[in-house]
């Protein structure tokens, strides 16, 4: 820097601007990381979890509870008591009881919908009143023992048993992953077009008679054995289950009706064993697989429980899951053990695929792109960074002096 008459004139040989960017794959940057989200509350057993239009996590805890966690950790109560009961409904959801409240997801209005496995019903938590009601099911509560009819009618009068999971495609229609009758059941909205308890909503089975198994592969759903524990949507519309019981991810889709294996091959029953990282998904092994989730590039992640593992299944040329060998398998978070008594806790705040998990049970992408995974008996909810930021310079070179007016001190 030097001055010439009025004026203070800077050269520059080379100027080194350092910027923050995301990597853009597993393979090419830094490897996932892990952390322990801190909440101002403890918990026991986390099963499901969601994000809402706000940010904010939501997840079931203790069986009974649903809470919602501030950006700053902070811990509100959503719905459910110090009991396991059936209660409150057309009130706060703050003053209603649920009955092991499962893995629960939002419609595009907001409102929240959960299943209530314990008392065999669909309830809905409404946005913004907060005020709960039954949407589907019927018949008894508590420790009642649910049970199947009403396919053709409405589903408020419909009959569940333990219904585990929900999810909604993009017209609004709702699928129930009916665990104990061994269905997955979806209901129709009515004129209103939306699932808010009407009579012209109507349900029906899309998948599954009804019997514990596996069979029909690449034949009608609805003549399945299936063992559905958990549901998502891909971003062309079609119907996942996660086939906990047979260690396996099935496909139904939307038009033929037909199920498919995608994802998992092996013995059925808890423990399959735990194979294929690097390989095509559909000849990989699993062990209860059970949570499942998509996010915004088509990549599916999965609970691999027993194995205490998440593993993701990246699509193929084609951008979709359906079971092709292009439709690579890898791990990216969980070490260690494999086994029913294998979890641990470690690894937070370094790689993901280091850290140890204990039976993962769900997963979200929160409102960052991250994974946040529930370690069901780590009793806690830990965030992996899918895509640490880098730091990366960028050298501009300049060959010519910029004059600035020099001002009187």
């Amino acid at each position: 820097m030097y001055s010439i008459g009025n004026s203070i004139r800077m050269s520059f040989a080379m100027l080194v601007i350092w910027i923050v960017v995301p990597t853009v794959s597993f393979s090419g940057g830094p490897a996932p990381t892990i952390t322990t989200i801190e909440t101002s509350l403890s918990f026991k057993f986390p099963f499901g979890i969601a994000v809402d239009h706000n940010g904010h996590i939501i997840i079931s805890h203790d069986g009974r509870m649903i809470s919602r966690i501030g950006k700053n950790g902070q811990m509100h109560p959503v719905a459910g008591g110090v009991v396991k009961d059936f209660e409150g409904d057309g009130k706060p959801a703050s003053q209603a009881l649920l009955f092991g409240p499962g893995r629960f997801t939002f419609d595009q209005q907001g409102n929240l919908f959960v299943p209530d496995m314990g008392n065999h019903r669909i309830r809905k938590i409404d946005y913004p009143s907060g005020v709960i009601t039954t949407v589907v099911g019927h018949g008894p509560t508590g420790r009642g023992k649910g049970s199947f009819a009403g396919d053709g009618g409405p589903g408020s009068e419909a009959f569940l048993n333990r219904p585990i999971s929900v999810v909604f495609d993009s017209t609004g229609a709702l699928y129930i992953a009916d665990a104990a009758n061994f269905r997955v059941r979806k209901v129709t909205p009515g004129e209103d077009g939306i699932i808010t308890g009407a009579p012209d909503e109507i349900i029906e089975t899309i998948a599954g008679i009804g019997k514990r198994g596996f069979s029909n592969d690449k034949k009608l759903a609805v003549s399945a054995r299936i063992a559905a524990i958990d549901l998502a949507i891909d971003r062309a519309d079609q119907l996942f289950l996660a086939d906990g019981g047979n260690n396996r991810i099935r496909r139904v889709d939307k038009d033929t009706g037909i199920i498919t294996t995608v994802i998992g091959s092996g013995p059925f029953g808890e423990v399959a064993g735990y194979s294929g990282n690097g390989s095509d998904a559909k000849h990989a092994r699993m062990s209860s697989s059970e949570g499942i989730v998509f996010d915004s590039a088509g990549n599916l992640y999965i609970a691999d429980v027993l194995n205490h593992r998440v593993r993701m299944v990246t699509p193929g040329r084609d951008g979709l899951i359906t079971g092709e060998t292009d439709e690579i398998i890898t791990t990216i978070v969980g070490s260690g053990t494999i086994g029913i008594e294998a979890g641990g806790l470690q690894g937070d705040g370094g790689p993901a695929l280091e850290s140890k998990l204990n039976q993962p049970q769900d997963m979200v992408i929160d409102a960052e792109g991250n994974l946040v995974v529930v370690d069901g008996l780590n009793h806690r909810l830990r965030r992996v960074i899918l895509h640490p930021k880098v730091m990366m310079p960028i050298h501009a070179p300049y060959e010519r002096a910029v004059d600035f007016p020099q001002q009187n001190m």
